[in-house]
């Protein structure tokens, strides 16, 4: 290995995880809950209704997951660097699916749905400026990236829609809660400046906008150390960047 001499230490990693997500004590089983009338002579008839469908061919949710990175320290223990690359999978993904009332008066029922992937990078970066007995001086910054997927829906199950007023979409292909919302576009006919409902022309179905997590975070967090170092002073300044979301004041 290269004898470099402002490198102290150089660390490489990586790790295989899996764990799994059983259903709940009852999603799978079809059972009914007590419902008595009570007649108009006080007397109660027994009766019953459907309490959950329940789902045979349910199963556990199986997630997995790979990281690899290293950890490198520099100039005599002053600059340290984490790096981390991750892909993990979720695969039979347990999902309450939306089924018509028609079927038992019922409209969700446990099934495994889904096929999600998330991959991302991850970063750490600690500098010390200055260090001294009287005072010292140093940051951290850390960031990471995600890029999430849903990689599969079951067959014949239509897009799960979710969120207010059903704006985020959950599809194959797009990143889970995904904004969806028409495109709008507008001529201002009579030229006053003003845009009304007549001047506005919507898009026949909605298109997707973005995600409504942030795909890109970072954090620089500096630190100062005073009188002989006894008195320490940090603060944090975020980023949370690349996503939306539905401004339900605004449309008020």
């Amino acid at each position: 290995f290269p004898d470099l001499n402002f490198v102290n230490s150089l660390r490489l990693r990586g790790t295989y995880g899996a764990s799994g997500q059983i259903p709940g004590a009852t999603d799978a089983v079809l059972y009914y809950s007590a419902n008595p009338t009570t007649l108009s002579n006080g007397t109660d008839t027994p009766g019953a209704t459907i309490g959950s469908l329940g789902n045979a061919a349910l199963k556990p949710e199986f997630s997995a997951e790979t990281e690899f990175g290293f950890d490198l320290t520099m100039f005599s223990g002053r600059s340290n660097v984490e790096l981390t690359s991750y892909n993990k999978k979720t695969t039979d993904a347990l999902i309450s699916r939306l089924i018509a009332p028609s079927l038992s008066g019922l409209t969700n029922q446990f099934a495994n749905i889904g096929n999600i992937q998330n991959t991302g990078i991850e970063l750490t970066y600690n500098q010390k400026v200055v260090d001294r007995q009287q005072f010292a001086l140093d940051f951290t910054l850390t960031g990471s990236t995600n890029k999430n997927r849903m990689l599969k829906l079951g067959e014949g199950v239509s897009p799960i829609a979710s969120g207010n007023r059903n704006t985020q979409r959950n599809l194959p292909g797009y990143p889970l809660f995904g904004l969806w919302d028409k495109d709008i576009t507008f001529n201002d006919a009579n030229n006053d400046g003003i845009i009304v409902l007549s001047e506005l022309t919507f898009s026949d179905t909605a298109v997707y906008r973005g995600s409504t997590f942030p795909t890109r975070e970072l954090a620089f967090s500096p630190s100062l150390e005073l009188l002989n170092r006894k008195l320490r002073i940090s603060t944090q300044f975020d980023s949370k960047s690349n996503f939306l979301k539905f401004n339900n004041t605004l449309r008020h």
